[in-house]
C-alpha cells in the first residue's frame, strides 16, 4: 500500500539530492491546506496512530485571526506550534489567501514576504515550498514565467497547483513551481477522508519510466 513521506522528502527528490530507490515503494505526499483545526485535533491523532507524516500549507491570515473568531474554526500560532511540535510539517499557503490570477506580481511578492515573515515571527519552523491559493497561477504564460522566476529568487524549492492526476517521478525536466496534487475533495467516496474540508494526496507514480513525463506531486 501507500506509505506518506515529509514534504522534506519529495522537495529532496525533485532536487535530485534523494534516489527514488530510497523513497518507500509506493510514496504518497499527504497534505491539508489553510489550518483547520479538525487537522489538529482530528487529523493528528489518526495519523500519529497510523505512523503517517502530513503537511499543513498554512494560510497566516486565517491563523492570525483565530483567537477572534467566536466559531474558532482555524488553528492558533499556538496550535499551528503544536502541530509541528506531533511531527507534522507546516509548508506556504500565502498570508491574504489572495487568488493569484488575480493580482499582480508585486502584490503576490509582498503577500508571501508578509507569509514569511510572520511564520517566523511565530517561530514556526516551514518548508520554502508554496501551494499555490485556489491552486491558481496567472494565466498569461510571460507572467506566470516572471512570477516563477520570483519564486525561485525567493528561495522556493516548489510550488504546487491542482492537477488531479498522479504523477510520475522526479526527472531533469521537472518543473518544482508547477506541481500537480490530487485535490481530496473529488476522491472516490470509498477513499478516507481525514478532515472534511481540505486535503490532497501526491503520489510519485510507478510509471514515471515508462512514460517519461515530468515527476510531480501531491
Amino acid at each position: 500500500g501507500y506509505q506518506t513521506i515529509s514534504l522534506e522528502s519529495a522537495l529532496a527528490h525533485f532536487e535530485g539530492r534523494l534516489e527514488r530507490r530510497q523513497l518507500p515503494t509506493q510514496p504518497v505526499l499527504l497534505t491539508f491546506d489553510d489550518g483547520y483545526r479538525a487537522n489538529l485535533e482530528v487529523a493528528v491523532p489518526i495519523l500519529r496512530a497510523r505512523g503517517m507524516q502530513a503537511t499543513l500549507f498554512a494560510c497566516t491570515s486565517l491563523i492570525e485571526g483565530a483567537s477572534a473568531d467566536p466559531a474558532r474554526r482555524h488553528m492558533t500560532p499556538g496550535e499551528l506550534a503544536s502541530w509541528v511540535e506531533s511531527g507534522m510539517e507546516v509548508a506556504l499557503h500565502s498570508h491574504g489567501h489572495l487568488n493569484y490570477r488575480d493580482v499582480s506580481q508585486s502584490e503576490v511578492i509582498e503577500d508571501l514576504r508578509s507569509h514569511m515573515k510572520l511564520l517566523e515571527s511565530w517561530s514556526i519552523p516551514f518548508e520554502r515550498a508554496l501551494a499555490y491559493p485556489y491552486g491558481a497561477r496567472p494565466k498569461n504564460s510571460g507572467a506566470l514565467i516572471a512570477l516563477k522566476r520570483e519564486l525561485a529568487a525567493m528561495g522556493l524549492r516548489a510550488a504546487f497547483r491542482i492537477g488531479n492526476r498522479v504523477e510520475p517521478y522526479a526527472s531533469s525536466r521537472t518543473d518544482r513551481l508547477e506541481l500537480r496534487r490530487i485535490d481530496g475533495r473529488r476522491l472516490p467516496a470509498r477513499h478516507e477522508r481525514l478532515e472534511p474540508r481540505r486535503h490532497h494526496r501526491h503520489e510519485l507514480d510507478r510509471r514515471g519510466a515508462r512514460d517519461g513525463g515530468a515527476p510531480h506531486a501531491q
